[in-house]
């Protein structure tokens, strides 16, 4: 996978995950909110796994 693809799909992840603390702040229901903070830590943690591929190759080679 290139470097492109990672950072694209690290892209993709952040607005992904900024749209749902979006919607968990527009909805009512805490329940509702609080999946949605999950979902959205869940996709900070695979950018930030992402992140750590790409040092990790970056300093190996």
């Amino acid at each position: 996978m290139s470097v492109n693809r990672f950072h694209d799909s690290a892209q993709n992840c952040q607005r992904n995950a900024q749209r749902l603390r979006e919607m968990a702040r527009s909805t009512p229901d805490a329940d509702v909110q609080k999946l949605l903070l999950v979902a959205a830590h869940h996709l900070d943690v695979a950018v930030a796994e992402l992140d750590y591929i790409l040092t990790s190759a970056t300093v190996s080679t």
